[in-house]
Protein backbone atom coordinates (compact mmCIF):
# COMPACT_ATOMS: atom_id res chain seq x y z
CA UNK A 1 0.00 0.00 0.00
CA UNK A 2 1.17 3.74 -0.96
CA UNK A 3 -0.09 5.91 2.05
CA UNK A 4 2.60 8.20 2.27
CA UNK A 5 3.15 9.11 6.40
CA UNK A 6 5.11 12.40 6.38
CA UNK A 7 3.73 16.02 4.55
CA UNK A 8 5.63 18.95 3.74
CA UNK A 9 4.35 21.97 1.92
CA UNK A 10 6.61 24.13 -0.33
CA UNK A 11 5.99 27.43 -2.05
CA UNK A 12 7.31 29.77 -4.49
CA UNK A 13 6.86 32.20 -7.55
CA UNK A 14 7.86 33.09 -11.20
CA UNK A 15 7.26 34.80 -14.14
CA UNK A 16 5.80 33.06 -16.99
CA UNK A 17 6.92 34.45 -20.77
CA UNK A 18 3.85 36.47 -20.55
CA UNK A 19 4.55 38.32 -17.40
CA UNK A 20 2.16 37.03 -15.64
CA UNK A 21 3.04 36.15 -11.89
CA UNK A 22 2.26 32.98 -10.57
CA UNK A 23 2.18 31.55 -7.19
CA UNK A 24 2.64 28.08 -6.44
CA UNK A 25 2.36 25.90 -3.65
CA UNK A 26 3.26 22.18 -3.38
CA UNK A 27 3.53 19.16 -1.01
CA UNK A 28 6.24 16.63 -0.96
CA UNK A 29 5.46 13.32 0.48
CA UNK A 30 7.71 9.58 1.98
CA UNK A 31 6.91 7.22 3.75
CA UNK A 32 10.13 7.79 6.52
CA UNK A 33 10.75 11.37 7.01
CA UNK A 34 9.87 14.86 6.63
CA UNK A 35 13.32 15.54 5.54
CA UNK A 36 12.51 13.70 2.55
CA UNK A 37 8.92 14.90 1.98
CA UNK A 38 10.80 18.38 2.10
CA UNK A 39 13.40 17.11 -0.77
CA UNK A 40 10.19 16.09 -2.53
CA UNK A 41 8.18 19.18 -2.25
CA UNK A 42 11.38 20.90 -3.19
CA UNK A 43 11.50 19.24 -6.45
CA UNK A 44 8.37 19.02 -7.42
CA UNK A 45 8.39 23.22 -6.74
CA UNK A 46 11.84 23.34 -8.77
CA UNK A 47 10.09 21.25 -11.64
CA UNK A 48 6.48 23.73 -11.33
CA UNK A 49 8.29 26.82 -11.53
CA UNK A 50 10.10 25.49 -14.52
CA UNK A 51 7.10 25.20 -16.35
CA UNK A 52 6.05 28.55 -15.70
CA UNK A 53 9.09 29.92 -16.83
CA UNK A 54 8.43 27.85 -20.48
CA UNK A 55 4.68 28.81 -20.31
CA UNK A 56 3.87 25.12 -20.05
CA UNK A 57 0.72 23.94 -18.82
CA UNK A 58 0.82 23.43 -15.22
CA UNK A 59 -1.27 20.09 -14.11
CA UNK A 60 -2.35 18.66 -10.76
CA UNK A 61 -5.34 16.28 -9.05
CA UNK A 62 -5.58 14.81 -6.27
CA UNK A 63 -7.35 11.44 -7.07
CA UNK A 64 -6.08 9.27 -8.24
CA UNK A 65 -2.81 10.08 -9.76
CA UNK A 66 -0.99 11.78 -6.79
CA UNK A 67 -0.46 10.23 -3.64
CA UNK A 68 -3.03 10.92 -1.01
CA UNK A 69 -2.80 13.34 1.25
CA UNK A 70 -4.54 11.61 4.14
CA UNK A 71 -3.56 11.21 8.10
CA UNK A 72 -3.20 7.60 9.18
CA UNK A 73 -5.22 7.20 11.97
CA UNK A 74 -4.68 3.44 12.38
CA UNK A 75 -2.88 0.22 11.16
CA UNK A 76 -3.57 -3.16 11.23
CA UNK A 77 -0.87 -5.57 11.38
CA UNK A 78 -0.79 -9.44 11.36
CA UNK A 79 2.25 -11.57 12.21
CA UNK A 80 4.14 -8.25 11.82
CA UNK A 81 3.16 -7.49 8.36
CA UNK A 82 0.70 -4.69 8.08
CA UNK A 83 -1.89 -5.77 6.28
CA UNK A 84 -4.70 -2.47 6.12
CA UNK A 85 -4.65 1.20 7.44
CA UNK A 86 -7.48 3.58 8.33
CA UNK A 87 -7.07 7.17 7.70
CA UNK A 88 -8.99 10.19 7.12
CA UNK A 89 -10.46 11.35 3.88
CA UNK A 90 -10.35 15.31 2.07
CA UNK A 91 -13.81 15.14 3.64
CA UNK A 92 -13.26 13.88 7.46
CA UNK A 93 -14.42 10.14 6.71
CA UNK A 94 -12.44 7.37 7.73
CA UNK A 95 -11.23 5.05 5.07
CA UNK A 96 -10.11 1.69 5.45
CA UNK A 97 -6.90 1.01 2.67
CA UNK A 98 -5.52 -2.80 2.52
CA UNK A 99 -4.54 -4.77 -0.46
CA UNK A 100 -5.61 -7.83 1.25
CA UNK A 101 -8.87 -8.21 0.66
CA UNK A 102 -10.50 -7.39 -2.54
CA UNK A 103 -13.16 -4.19 -2.23
CA UNK A 104 -15.15 -3.46 -5.30
CA UNK A 105 -17.72 -0.37 -4.79
CA UNK A 106 -20.19 -0.56 -7.37
CA UNK A 107 -22.25 2.64 -7.71
CA UNK A 108 -25.72 2.23 -9.19
CA UNK A 109 -29.28 3.34 -8.73
CA UNK A 110 -31.26 0.40 -6.45
CA UNK A 111 -34.23 2.60 -5.70
CA UNK A 112 -37.46 0.71 -6.97
CA UNK A 113 -38.72 2.15 -9.81
CA UNK A 114 -42.80 1.86 -10.45
CA UNK A 115 -43.99 -1.85 -10.45
CA UNK A 116 -44.34 -3.54 -14.10
CA UNK A 117 -47.79 -5.27 -12.43
CA UNK A 118 -49.41 -1.29 -12.20
CA UNK A 119 -48.37 -1.21 -15.53
CA UNK A 120 -49.82 -3.88 -16.95
CA UNK A 121 -52.68 -3.36 -15.02
CA UNK A 122 -53.43 -0.60 -16.34
CA UNK A 123 -52.91 -1.48 -19.68
CA UNK A 124 -55.64 -4.49 -19.16
CA UNK A 125 -58.11 -1.23 -17.92
CA UNK A 126 -58.10 0.39 -20.97
CA UNK A 127 -58.51 -2.71 -22.97
CA UNK A 128 -60.75 -3.72 -20.94
CA UNK A 129 -62.65 -0.04 -21.75
CA UNK A 130 -61.81 -0.59 -25.43
CA UNK A 131 -63.54 -4.30 -25.89
CA UNK A 132 -66.50 -4.13 -23.46
CA UNK A 133 -65.09 -5.05 -20.61
CA UNK A 134 -63.99 -8.12 -22.38
CA UNK A 135 -59.68 -8.43 -22.76
CA UNK A 136 -58.45 -10.53 -24.88
CA UNK A 137 -55.57 -12.97 -23.69
CA UNK A 138 -56.08 -11.68 -19.82
CA UNK A 139 -54.05 -14.49 -18.99
CA UNK A 140 -51.05 -13.45 -20.83
CA UNK A 141 -51.02 -10.22 -19.30
CA UNK A 142 -50.02 -11.21 -16.14
CA UNK A 143 -46.32 -10.31 -15.35
CA UNK A 144 -43.62 -12.41 -13.80
CA UNK A 145 -42.93 -11.71 -10.57
CA UNK A 146 -39.83 -8.86 -11.16
CA UNK A 147 -36.82 -8.60 -8.80
CA UNK A 148 -36.50 -5.19 -7.62
CA UNK A 149 -33.24 -3.52 -8.71
CA UNK A 150 -30.95 -4.08 -5.11
CA UNK A 151 -32.26 -7.83 -5.73
CA UNK A 152 -31.19 -7.89 -9.67
CA UNK A 153 -27.59 -6.51 -8.58
CA UNK A 154 -27.30 -8.66 -5.76
CA UNK A 155 -28.52 -11.46 -8.57
CA UNK A 156 -25.96 -10.88 -10.92
CA UNK A 157 -22.81 -10.93 -8.33
CA UNK A 158 -24.34 -14.20 -6.71
CA UNK A 159 -23.83 -15.71 -10.56
CA UNK A 160 -20.54 -14.43 -10.30
CA UNK A 161 -19.68 -15.85 -7.14
CA UNK A 162 -20.98 -18.72 -8.49
CA UNK A 163 -18.39 -18.55 -11.16
CA UNK A 164 -15.40 -18.48 -8.76
CA UNK A 165 -16.58 -20.88 -5.79
CA UNK A 166 -13.18 -20.35 -4.42
CA UNK A 167 -13.20 -17.30 -3.38
CA UNK A 168 -15.54 -15.80 -0.10
CA UNK A 169 -17.92 -12.87 -1.26
CA UNK A 170 -19.88 -10.54 0.82
CA UNK A 171 -22.36 -8.25 -0.52
CA UNK A 172 -22.93 -4.93 1.34
CA UNK A 173 -26.07 -1.75 0.65
CA UNK A 174 -24.38 1.69 0.73
CA UNK A 175 -26.15 5.12 0.27
CA UNK A 176 -24.81 5.01 -3.74
CA UNK A 177 -25.53 1.14 -4.80
CA UNK A 178 -23.02 -1.98 -3.77
CA UNK A 179 -19.91 -2.64 -1.93
CA UNK A 180 -18.37 -6.42 -3.13
CA UNK A 181 -15.74 -7.69 -0.48
CA UNK A 182 -13.70 -10.13 -1.92
CA UNK A 183 -11.43 -12.96 0.33
CA UNK A 184 -9.40 -15.60 -1.14
CA UNK A 185 -8.47 -13.75 -4.58
CA UNK A 186 -5.04 -13.43 -3.69
CA UNK A 187 -5.22 -10.30 -6.34
CA UNK A 188 -2.87 -7.51 -5.79
CA UNK A 189 -4.58 -4.27 -6.15
CA UNK A 190 -2.18 -3.41 -9.16
CA UNK A 191 -2.79 -6.20 -10.92
CA UNK A 192 -4.52 -7.48 -14.04
CA UNK A 193 -6.41 -9.92 -12.36
CA UNK A 194 -7.88 -7.66 -9.81
CA UNK A 195 -8.59 -5.18 -12.76
CA UNK A 196 -10.43 -7.85 -14.68
CA UNK A 197 -12.61 -8.88 -10.97
CA UNK A 198 -13.09 -5.31 -10.31
CA UNK A 199 -14.34 -4.18 -13.76
CA UNK A 200 -16.11 -7.89 -13.53
CA UNK A 201 -18.45 -6.55 -10.36
CA UNK A 202 -19.25 -3.39 -12.02
CA UNK A 203 -16.41 -0.22 -10.46
CA UNK A 204 -16.24 3.02 -11.28
CA UNK A 205 -13.27 2.90 -13.75
CA UNK A 206 -11.79 5.74 -11.76
CA UNK A 207 -11.76 3.60 -8.82
CA UNK A 208 -10.11 0.97 -10.82
CA UNK A 209 -7.55 3.16 -11.64
CA UNK A 210 -6.79 4.78 -8.04
CA UNK A 211 -6.51 0.81 -7.15
CA UNK A 212 -3.61 -0.13 -9.83
CA UNK A 213 -1.50 3.39 -8.87
CA UNK A 214 -1.73 3.24 -5.49
CA UNK A 215 -1.97 -0.24 -4.86
CA UNK A 216 -4.53 -0.26 -2.64
CA UNK A 217 -8.18 -1.28 -2.29
CA UNK A 218 -10.25 1.39 -0.71
CA UNK A 219 -13.80 1.20 1.21
CA UNK A 220 -15.04 4.52 3.37
CA UNK A 221 -16.04 3.45 6.69
CA UNK A 222 -17.65 6.35 7.86
CA UNK A 223 -20.67 8.72 6.83
CA UNK A 224 -20.27 11.42 3.94
CA UNK A 225 -20.41 14.53 6.29
CA UNK A 226 -23.10 15.80 4.45
CA UNK A 227 -25.34 12.71 4.48
CA UNK A 228 -25.73 13.19 8.52
CA UNK A 229 -26.61 17.11 8.01
CA UNK A 230 -23.10 17.78 8.89
CA UNK A 231 -20.60 20.17 6.66
CA UNK A 232 -17.04 19.20 5.03
CA UNK A 233 -13.97 20.24 6.96
CA UNK A 234 -12.91 23.57 6.64
CA UNK A 235 -9.39 22.54 6.95
CA UNK A 236 -6.92 19.73 5.90
CA UNK A 237 -4.29 17.42 7.84
CA UNK A 238 -1.24 18.25 8.36
CA UNK A 239 -2.61 21.22 9.79
CA UNK A 240 -0.93 24.39 10.29
CA UNK A 241 -1.01 25.79 13.29
CA UNK A 242 -3.16 24.78 16.47
CA UNK A 243 -5.72 26.97 15.75
CA UNK A 244 -6.22 24.47 12.41
CA UNK A 245 -5.81 21.72 14.60
CA UNK A 246 -8.61 23.15 17.42
CA UNK A 247 -11.06 23.97 14.14
CA UNK A 248 -10.58 20.47 13.09
CA UNK A 249 -11.15 18.97 16.59
CA UNK A 250 -14.64 20.72 16.56
CA UNK A 251 -16.03 19.70 13.32
CA UNK A 252 -14.89 16.36 14.10
CA UNK A 253 -17.17 16.38 17.58
CA UNK A 254 -19.98 18.12 15.33
CA UNK A 255 -19.55 15.26 12.51
CA UNK A 256 -19.24 12.19 15.07
CA UNK A 257 -22.66 13.65 16.74
CA UNK A 258 -24.25 13.82 13.29
CA UNK A 259 -23.52 10.72 12.02
CA UNK A 260 -23.93 8.78 15.60
CA UNK A 261 -26.95 6.97 14.23
CA UNK A 262 -25.71 6.05 10.46
CA UNK A 263 -24.54 3.30 9.01
CA UNK A 264 -22.21 3.23 5.76
CA UNK A 265 -22.90 -0.03 4.72
CA UNK A 266 -25.84 -3.07 5.40
CA UNK A 267 -24.53 -6.37 4.64
CA UNK A 268 -27.03 -8.32 2.68
CA UNK A 269 -25.27 -11.58 1.32
CA UNK A 270 -22.47 -13.37 1.78
CA UNK A 271 -21.38 -16.58 -1.14
CA UNK A 272 -18.27 -19.01 -0.72
CA UNK A 273 -16.40 -19.77 1.83
CA UNK A 274 -15.59 -17.08 4.25
CA UNK A 275 -12.43 -15.94 6.47
CA UNK A 276 -11.00 -18.22 9.22
CA UNK A 277 -11.33 -16.78 12.25
CA UNK A 278 -7.96 -15.18 13.42
CA UNK A 279 -6.38 -14.77 9.82
CA UNK A 280 -5.41 -11.12 8.33
CA UNK A 281 -8.80 -11.25 6.08
CA UNK A 282 -11.10 -12.07 8.65
CA UNK A 283 -9.56 -9.22 10.80
CA UNK A 284 -9.85 -6.78 8.04
CA UNK A 285 -13.50 -7.68 7.58
CA UNK A 286 -14.26 -7.69 11.04
CA UNK A 287 -12.90 -4.13 11.25
CA UNK A 288 -14.65 -3.04 8.05
CA UNK A 289 -18.20 -4.49 9.09
CA UNK A 290 -17.16 -2.53 13.22
CA UNK A 291 -16.78 0.36 11.67
CA UNK A 292 -19.55 0.95 9.18
CA UNK A 293 -21.72 -0.78 11.47
CA UNK A 294 -22.83 -3.27 8.89
CA UNK A 295 -24.90 -5.04 11.31
CA UNK A 296 -26.89 -2.19 12.71
CA UNK A 297 -30.14 -1.30 10.63
CA UNK A 298 -29.69 2.14 10.46
CA UNK A 299 -30.20 4.42 7.68
CA UNK A 300 -27.42 4.26 5.15
CA UNK A 301 -25.09 7.61 4.62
Amino acid sequence: MQIPRFWVKDEGADVDPSGRQWHLTVWGWSSSSLADAAEVARDRLGQALEKVRRGERLTGGYYPRLPLREETLRRVEQNGDEVAGVTRNRYGAEVLNTDRVLIADVDRDLEPKAAALDVVREVGKRLGRLFGGKVPMAGQLEPKPQLSPEQEAVAEVSEWAARHPSYGVRVYRTFAGLRVIVTGSGAPPSSELARRILTELGSDPLYVELCTQHDTYRARLTPKPWRAGWRAPSVRWPYESQGARGEFAAWLSGYERASHDRSTCRLIATYGPQPLPGSADAAIVTLHDDVTRASDGTPLA
